[in-house]
This record gives structure tokens, sequence and C-alpha cells, in this order.
């Protein structure tokens, strides 16, 4: 393969520095190309089949919250198309986007832009879940909002773009250990710097307060809810034993009025017993009568139609409270894979940090770029009405394949 002066230089510069050529080692360069080809299909099936599953189902087009999974998806995808492919091609030709400084360039800017722009975007849904929980009734978000907030996070990520594009206090630089051109993070201190806070000062703790206060939310609801099933159980229980003791009083007032009307001068001591409304039973004794005769045929049915409850039993939450718990679930999930993939690359490449192993370099990369494929599949997991559009989409996909095949037969 040919190589461009630019590229022969850096060869021979990079062979001197680095003593071994790493790509000797047939074992580790495999497990390095077939990674990154995992991960490129993976990110780009995952994020294509959920945002195609929520552009077509006309319920999820109109979630708001949706909106901004959707700018997460464009987010991930340039990460996807505008920089695994190049590095892919970088492992079987290495240096080759130094012939090309307006590739490198852009390489570049698909890098910067896919690292602020993820960050921005799951702070957005993080901010947006928790005025919708946490907020409730009081706050009602409309589409204008969800387009501010878009705005604010579009912004955010292109002044990170802004400085390498133009060249100030940073530029994009061919770099080895990742295969692609990004950021100059070692020559530039001060823009390092911004980046570290935006991401771990303000991103990270924003998230982590958001989903915090959705937890807490659903934890008290969960509570008010239990306390009042609790009342409500103990209403109908004293309720179904006060008119069993009104309808025992009724019962003897009448028995002593007809007993009065046939004249009787006494009361026989067996009488009581042969009263139709005594009560043999003892005030201790009254709580585990049945509320209703009934109830021995159908336990859990009252005359008020409510639900009676022998012992108690784990209460089930509501279905908004169900949903609320997956979103926290989901808000966890996304803090953690958002830490562990981007937080490794960030102190390998830090500011006036010792250069790290060629190995280490690549790992830290394509562990970032995992997080692409990561983000879609959490959403797909832990929202039942995305996956079962998701699911319905494969299955589409594979009754039209077998039927293809069956017919070329």
């Amino acid at each position: 393969m040919a190589l461009c002066k630019e590229q022969r230089e850096w060869s021979a510069n990079y062979s001197l520095k680095e003593h071994v050529d790493y790509h000797r080692h047939l074992i580790l360069f495999g497990i390095e190309v077939l990674f990154l080809f995992f991960v490129t299909v993976l990110g780009l099936v995952a994020n294509v089949s959920v945002g195609v599953a929520i552009l077509r189902v006309p319920s999820l087009r109109r979630n708001l919250n949706n909106i901004l999974v959707i700018n997460l998806i464009v987010m991930d995808l340039c990460s996807v198309f505008g920089s695994m492919p190049l590095s892919f091609y970088d492992l079987f030709n290495e240096g080759y986007l130094l012939c090309f400084p307006l590739l490198c360039r852009i390489h570049g800017i698909f890098a910067s832009l896919s690292t602020f722009g993820n960050f921005s975007a799951v702070v957005l849904i993080a901010v947006f879940r928790c005025i919708i929980i946490v907020g409730g009734q009081k706050i009602t978000m409309k589409k204008q909002h969800v387009m501010i907030m878009l705005a604010v996070g579009w912004s955010c990520a292109l002044a990170m773009v802004l400085p390498p594009l133009i060249g100030k206090d940073s530029k994009s630089v061919y770099t080895h250990g990742t295969h692609h051109c990004s950021p100059s993070w070692k020559s530039s201190c001060g823009y390092y710097s911004v980046g570290i806070a935006l991401t771990y000062c303000i991103t990270i703790p924003t998230m982590l307060i958001c989903y915090g206060l959705i937890v807490l939310t659903i934890k008290r609801s969960a509570d008010h809810i239990a306390e009042f099933k609790r009342k409500e159980h103990m209403d109908v229980q004293l309720t179904g034993i006060s008119q069993m003791e009104n309808n025992q009083n009724d019962c003897r007032i009448k028995y002593n009025q007809e007993e009065m009307s046939s004249h009787q001068d006494t009361f026989q001591e067996d009488s009581f017993s042969l009263n139709p409304c005594s009560n043999a039973q003892s005030s201790d004794q009254i709580s585990t009568v049945d509320v209703n005769p009934q109830l021995r045929q159908h336990p859990l049915k009252s005359n008020g139609g409510g639900r009676v409850k022998r012992k108690p039993s784990r209460l089930k939450l509501p279905h908004y409270q169900r949903y609320d718990k997956k979103v926290a679930l989901s808000g966890i999930a996304l803090i953690l894979t958002t830490t562990v993939c981007w937080t490794p690359y960030f102190i390998v490449h830090a500011c006036k940090a010792q250069k790290a192993s060629h190995g280490l370099e690549v790992f830290t990369m394509w562990l970032a770029y995992l997080n692409a494929a990561l983000d879609p599949i959490v959403y797909t997991l832990l929202n039942r009405k995305i996956h079962k559009a998701v699911v319905q989409q494969f299955r589409f996909i594979a009754a039209s394949a077998v039927s293809a095949c069956s017919h070329f037969k």
C-alpha cells in the first residue's frame, strides 16, 4: 500500500519512539479489529432500530421525552458514522489520515461533537424526567420547552467543538493510540480542564441529583400508597364490625318487643341461649368474625365491592409508579455506563499525563466507543413500549427474509 510523505515520516518517527511494533502481536491486533467491528455494528443496529421504532410508532413519536432520546441517538450516530469507520480503516493503513488534513479535521469535529453532545443529551434527559416526575402537575412541559433544552444542549456541544475547529487553544491531531484525529488534550491544559469541568463537575452531578430526586419521590409516593391501603383495609374491617353489631342490636330490640307483647313475666335461664340475636362470642373475638357471611364463599369481596385481605400481602405499585421506577433504573444505568466508559479515556489522555502504552490507549478509546452502543440498549430494555416496537421490527425483518428465501427456492 502506497504511503504519502507525511505518513512515511510519521511511521519512521513513531517506530523510533515506540521501539516495538504493536501490530506484530497478531492476537492483540485481531482482538482490536474484532472488538471495534463488533462495537460499530452493535452501535449502528441499536441506534437505528430504536430511532426507527420511535419515529414509526405515533405514540412514541408524540412523547416529549423521546424527542430527547432521538437527540441522544443522533449524537451516538455521529460517532458511529463519523468516527468509528475511519478508525477501523486506520487499523489496516496506519496514519493515512495524515495525508488528508481536511478529513482529519472533519474526523476531529465528529469526535468532539459525539463526545460532548452525548454528555449534554443524557443530562437533558435527566433534567426533563426530573421535572416531569418530581414536579408532577405543578409544572407542564410543552414541546417549546423541549426545543429550548435541545438548543441549549447543542450550543454547549458546539462551543466545545469550536476551539479545535479554528485551531485556538487546541487542534485536531492524529493519535495512533486512538486511531483517529481528536483534540490535542495534552497540548492544551485549558481546553482539557474545561472539558473535565463540564463532564464531571456539571453533567455527572446533575444526573445524580435528578435521578436521586426521582428515587426519593418514588419512595415517598410508595409510602403514601402503602399507608392509604393500610387505612382503607382497617376502615373496611371496622365498618363491617360496626354493621354486625348494629344488626345484633336491632335483632335484640325486636326480640324483646316480641317477648313483651306475649306478656311473659319471667325469662327462663335457657331462653337467652335460644335467643337468635345472642352473641356467644366474647368481645376479643369480634375482630375475627367475617364482615359478611358471603365472605365465606368470596373472601376477597365486601358489600361495597371493596377488597378485604385477611393477611398482609405485598402491595403492588400503580402503573405510573412502576414506570417511574423504570425511569430511575434507566437513569442509574446511564450514569454507570457514561462514567465507566469515558473515565478511563480522560485519565489516560489527561493533560501532562505520561504516555500510556498503545494497548491501554486503544482499550480506553474502544470503551468510549462502546458507550454509543449501550445508550439505546438501556432504553430498549427498560422501556416496554420501545422494546415492543423494536421486537416487532426484527420479527418483520426475519419474516420478510424467510419469505424471500422460500420464494427463491
